[in-house]
């Protein structure tokens, strides 16, 4: 068992984290070209980017590769405002 003092433990190790590029279009404050983490999310990039502009948002993302729709995306976020 996993438990505090029993003496078991865990290392992980990343090697190779490469980098890749991505473009980012649409309704972003400044679409482009950029280069990410292999590990980045779509909202990491998103959020790299600016964010969305005033018309955009983050309800409908697109990962498109190879000119295919691989996946969509639904960001709601949440952000807490001190009063």
């Amino acid at each position: 068992m996993n438990r505090p003092g029993s003496g078991t433990y865990s290392s992980i190790t990343l090697g190779n984290v490469r980098s890749i590029r991505i473009m980012i279009t649409g309704e972003a404050i400044n679409p482009g070209t950029y280069t990410v983490s292999s590990l980045a999310t779509a909202f990491n990039a998103l959020s790299l980017s600016g964010g969305p502009s005033r018309n955009g948002s983050f309800r409908n993302i697109e990962v498109i590769r190879n000119n295919k729709i691989i996946k969509k995306s639904i960001y709601i976020v949440f952000l807490l405002m001190p009063i």
